[in-house]
This record gives C-alpha cells, structure tokens and sequence, in this order.
C-alpha cells in the first residue's frame, strides 16, 4: 500500500537504504537547503522530508499511537486545568519562535518584552521586561546550516550538541550584562537539548528558570543530564505524546512532576514537534 499522497520513488528507496538515521537527518537538511535556493531547480514535494512524515504518520496511527488512542484511554488530561499553558508562556514560545528568524525580521515587542537588539545574533534573542525587571534569553533550535547538522549528528551520537561552551557564554554574557535582574532561558528541540547540558554542568549560571520546548533526546544515549534536570524544579517541560523526538522524557519524568505540560496530539509528527503549537497569535 501507497500513502495518498504522492511520493518519490526514490526517496522511498533512499529511506530504505540508509546506513544510519542520522544520515536521513543531514539528507533532509540538504534538501531544504535546495529547495530553499532560487539558483537551483529542485522542488522538494515528495521528496525525503514528506515521504519521512507519511511513513511516520502512517506508523503513529498504525501501531495505535494516534491522538485518538490517547483519548479513549485517558493517557492525558490535556483539558485539566494543571496541563493548561498561561499567558506568559505563550509568551515565552513566541519569543523563541523569533529566534528563528532572521535578525531584520524579528519583532520588537511581544507583550511586556521588549527585544534587546544589542545582544541577539543568528541563534539567540534576548528580551526585557522592565516593568517586573526581568530579562529572558531565547535559542531556537535546528535550522538548515552546516553548524547545526553537525550538532545534531552530536546529539545522535551521545546527547551533546558540541556547542554547550559557546551557548554558556552567550548566557554569561547576558548575566554579566543583567547582574541584578531576575534571568529566564526558553529553548525548542536542539536548543532544549543543549540548556540541558549547559545549565546542569555550569552550576554558576543563575538563571531562576529554564523552558524546554520539545528537548531532541536520544534515548539510547548518555541520559544523566537530562535525568537530573527532570530533579531540577528551575526546567519547566512542554512536550507532546505525539512528538517522536522528545518522548525520551515520557519515561522520565514521574507523573508527580510539576510545570509539565502537554499539547493535543494531531496526526502529523512534524507538527506534534514544532514550537508554533504553543504560540497564540500575539
């Protein structure tokens, strides 16, 4: 049987052939990277990275894991009161989602927070709230770059980005910046992974609070940081069910644990993964 959707046949065959998923990983990266290109003819419909989300859609619902499993079983509450996310927390995926844009397309102002624009670069932004003296600091996560498929083929490998020494000193430098504010950290997918292992090797960072938005984990790898972050009441989580890359902390996280919350699964992986289910237009 054929998804409805039309596929490449070989992208069909070059998933089947891969000698490693991180090579998917970088073949997906390269193609954006083409189809993003107006020097070059290539589309990518159908190629690697709709195929990879059919085949994952199709697996999600097949082996009774779609959102409707979880509702007749009442795996999640995502109605109750606890599970729903507030206003500053829309807040705070709105600001990361900033960080993926370029530096002349960020916005300036997102409720009361106001974009330092002294400080941000390519991968972070950082934001002020004066009225309340805070100050929070942004990473977004992949994006179709040389750097950042070589991190995630880190993470692939054993859970480290090979950029924590580089993302402690942004947030140095914005300590150093701030010293007497009250200071925030927000992250998606790769970037969550990352405040993972910056903020339980560097103890000296005093952040009061650090946002995991979808954290890429490989379960198969080196989970000590993030165990111990599941102990540290400063990471506040928010997953879904439905995501493939962050359920490694479904099994983590006790069903005890406070500021843990989750968004409905849809039937698309890449959606269930994505920072904008958590952003109200703002």
């Amino acid at each position: 049987k054929r998804p409805r959707n039309k596929l490449l046949p070989s992208a069909l065959h070059t998933i089947s052939d891969l000698d490693h998923p991180g090579t998917l990983a970088t073949l997906i990266h390269i193609e954006k990277a083409a189809h993003d290109d107006p020097t070059k003819d290539y589309h990518a419909g159908g190629g690697l990275l709709e195929t990879t989300t059919s085949l994952l859609s199709s697996l999600w619902n097949t082996a009774g894991l779609g959102p409707e499993f979880n509702s007749w079983f009442n795996f999640y509450d995502y109605d109750s009161p606890e599970n729903k996310i507030s206003n500053t927390d829309k807040e705070y995926a709105e600001i990361v989602q900033q960080s993926y844009k370029d530096k002349d397309e960020r916005t300036n102002e997102i409720g009361d927070w106001v974009r330092d624009e002294s400080i941000g670069n390519d991968k972070f932004t950082v934001w002020v709230d004066q009225q309340d003296d805070r100050v929070h600091v942004a990473l977004r996560g992949t994006k179709a770059n040389i750097s950042d498929m070589g991190s995630d083929m880190h993470i692939l490998l054993n859970n480290k980005s090979g950029n924590e020494q580089e993302i402690y000193e942004y947030l140095e430098e914005v300590q150093d910046k701030y010293p007497d504010s009250m200071l925030d950290a927000s992250a998606h997918s790769l970037g969550a992974n990352q405040l993972v292992e910056v903020f339980e090797k560097h103890k000296d960072l005093n952040y009061d609070r650090v946002n995991l938005f979808a954290p890429g984990t490989n379960p198969m790898w080196g989970l000590d940081n993030s165990k111990n972050a599941v102990q540290d009441d400063r990471f506040y989580f928010y997953l879904n069910s439905g995501d493939l890359v962050s359920n490694t902390f479904i099994s983590l996280l006790p069903s005890e644990r406070e500021h843990v919350y989750w968004a409905k699964p849809s039937h698309d992986p890449l959606s269930n993964h994505g920072i904008a289910q958590w952003v109200d237009t703002i």
